[in-house]
């Protein structure tokens, strides 16, 4: 097991790696504000087949703080996303993102086409117009 810290936009993040073999996992965290260190359990026995990397986004549990709420944008997270991948050397990874995370995972898809193995979005929220919840009487 590693763990560390990495520069992203804003600050540093800490990550935990673990295992090898395999393309590796990213687990994306939800939140904003909910630690990696609970999904730990969850994806540790994976680590027996392929490597897993947690990591805590900025301004949450072991990483740095956010004193400047500017910081909290869509895109800045999403540069987060992109910084960890790249600066862990993460190639054509597997990434799990819960809650915000899988928000935040389906919209880097969207918009930058990463080289990912795949996305697999757990308890996301999904679009809908505004329209179509509200009852017609």
């Amino acid at each position: 097991m590693t763990e560390g810290r990495i520069p992203v936009p804003g600050g540093k993040v800490w990550y935990r790696r673990t295992g090898s073999g395999g393309a590796p996992l990213l687990v994306v965290h939800g939140g904003p504000g909910y630690p990696s260190d609970l999904l730990f359990d969850a994806f540790a026995p994976l680590a027996q087949e392929r490597e897993v990397v947690w990591y805590d986004q900025l301004g949450v549990g072991r990483s740095d703080p956010v004193d400047d709420v500017s910081l909290l944008t869509v895109d800045r997270f999403l540069d987060e996303l992109g910084a960890v991948s790249e600066g862990l050397g993460l190639e054509r990874p597997h990434v799990y993102g819960h809650s915000w995370g899988a928000m935040l995972g389906l919209q880097y898809a969207a918009e930058r086409a990463p080289e990912w193995t795949s996305l697999v979005c757990a308890n996301g929220w999904r679009a809908c117009p505004a329209s179509s919840r509200r009852s017609e009487t």
